[in-house]
């Protein structure tokens, strides 16, 4: 997403960012259970200083004792594996290893002998920018009853997570794993894909029993054995057309031993999986192609496989609620999100399902290029089904989009949604000049193709009277 800070620090709610939001469901949990709920973040090294600044300044009863470090590792030349480098910034040679530097993070700050040191035991781990991620305790007491030293919460797959990983139970040991798009055979693909066959997927909300896992670190040294995948990349992630480089990054695992089903009965899930792994000592997935750079990798979820009896429960997808792309910010920015009495985020109660967000990926990639087109408010999108926006489209506050609503600018130019002309455009089905777009500079409205969907409409509310027009 091109950002120059730590994405925790993003606002995703007026003035709140992600961290506010996390930082106040913590406190409101120590205040309510009169308990000191410990909060931890690892930082990378380009993250440490924003985010420590940051609470140290806002939640100072959190400050203390809430960083682990996370490590950093060079990028390697996908080619030869040797140390990567970069003449025009130094600084890019490095990368964070990954969120499966967790486990790592854990020991060599010292944070795990002091949580076990202070009687916690147990811990709940997620990413920052997933708010739906709470500490509930339901799930709390429902791990600690398993006696699992490893949970995963998984949510069932529908056709939009069909190419994504999911979970299988590996032939070779009966051990449930995760299998990602990267470990497919393509003869295999349909099976794969089949969400019928194959459930789950992994939220990367885990629940973890410190005991177990220090004795697990204890057994193997201290370093938990993670798989990798390779992932294409740019050395500068603002810069597209930068050097191109290989993210070598470790599986999500996503596979349990039991799951809870609806009705909260356990049982053996999901189906096996009738394709042979690579052998174990295999850790890179396919062969890297040609590029010029590889970045590695980890991810915590793949320790599930390491644990003996890790077990996972199916929750709702309101507790995966993560800002992965620009599309899922503009959403949850929007009107259709509300934040709860406890700091959550939720679908407003207006909204029978979530609106579908779909940018132009060229054009809103970067958080930098949202921010420009939404720079006078973010629209209403309460009453929204799906909002597509092909090129440079700028919108405002006054906005309110309903049903299935398409702008499509072919321009070089920004445009602007028009809001000082219409208060309703209105497409008929099958019409390909339905909407006005006002140049960015605030010059005469223009016409361009594309526009609405069939039917749809976008309402942009302003103070004068002006009355509807359609096209």
């Amino acid at each position: 997403m091109g950002l120059d800070k730590a994405k925790s620090l993003l606002k995703v709610k007026g003035d709140d960012t992600f961290l506010d939001l996390a930082c106040k469901q913590v406190v409101g949990l120590r205040e309510k259970y009169n308990r000191k709920v410990r909060f931890l973040i690892m930082n990378s090294f380009s993250t440490s200083d924003d985010t420590m600044s940051f609470i140290k300044d806002k939640y100072p009863s959190l400050y203390p004792g809430v960083e682990m470090l996370q490590n950093k590792v060079p990028k390697l030349d996908a080619t030869t594996y040797g140390v990567a480098t970069c003449e025009s910034n130094p600084s890019n040679v490095w990368c964070p290893p990954g969120h499966g530097d967790v486990y790592a993070a854990l020991v060599g700050s010292g944070r795990l002998e002091e949580l076990l040191g202070e009687g916690i035991r147990y811990a709940s781990v997620s990413n920052s920018d997933n708010l739906g991620a709470t500490m509930d305790l339901k799930l709390l007491s429902s791990f600690v009853e398993s006696g699992a030293a490893f949970m995963m919460e998984v949510c069932e797959r529908t056709e939009n997570d069909k190419k994504g990983g999911h979970l299988a139970t590996r032939v070779s040991d009966g051990q449930l794993v995760l299998r990602e798009s990267a470990m497919c055979a393509k003869e295999d693909e349909g099976s794969f894909q089949d969400i019928t066959k194959h459930r789950y997927f992994n939220t990367n909300n885990l629940w973890i029993d410190l005991k177990q896992l220090k004795a697990l670190l204890d057994a193997v040294g201290g370093f938990i054995p993670l798989p990798m995948i390779i992932n294409k990349k740019t050395v500068d992630p603002k810069d597209e057309n930068s050097q191109k480089v290989l993210q070598v990054r470790g599986r999500d695992a996503r596979a349990p031993h039991t799951c809870v089903n609806k009705d909260g009965a356990q049982g053996r899930s999901p189906r096996r999986s009738q394709t042979r792994p690579p052998p174990p000592h295999t850790r890179l997935l396919y062969t890297p192609p040609p590029y010029t750079r590889a970045q590695l990798e980890t991810a915590m979820g793949a320790a599930i496989e390491c644990f003996p009896g890790s077990t996972a429960i199916c929750v709702p997808r309101t507790r995966f609620a993560p800002v992965k792309k620009c599309d899922d910010l503009l959403l949850l920015r929007s009107d259709a999100y509300v934040i709860t009495a406890d700091f959550r985020p939720m679908l407003n109660p207006a909204c029978k399902v979530a609106p579908i967000v779909s940018l132009d990926s060229k054009k809103y990639k970067l958080v930098g290029q949202l921010e420009a087109a939404t720079r006078n408010g973010i629209p209403s999108l309460v009453k929204c089904q799906r909002l597509t926006v092909t090129g440079d489209v700028h919108m405002s506050r006054k906005c309110v989009f309903e049903g299935s609503v398409s702008f499509n600018n072919s321009s070089n130019e920004p445009k602007v949604s028009a809001t000082q002309t219409h208060t309703r455009a209105y497409c008929r089905r099958g019409s390909h000049s339905c909407l006005s777009l006002a140049a960015a500079s605030g010059g005469e409205v223009q016409q361009h193709e594309g526009g609405l969907d069939g039917g749809a409409r976008a309402r942009c509310a302003q103070g004068d009277s002006r009355e509807d027009e359609e096209h």
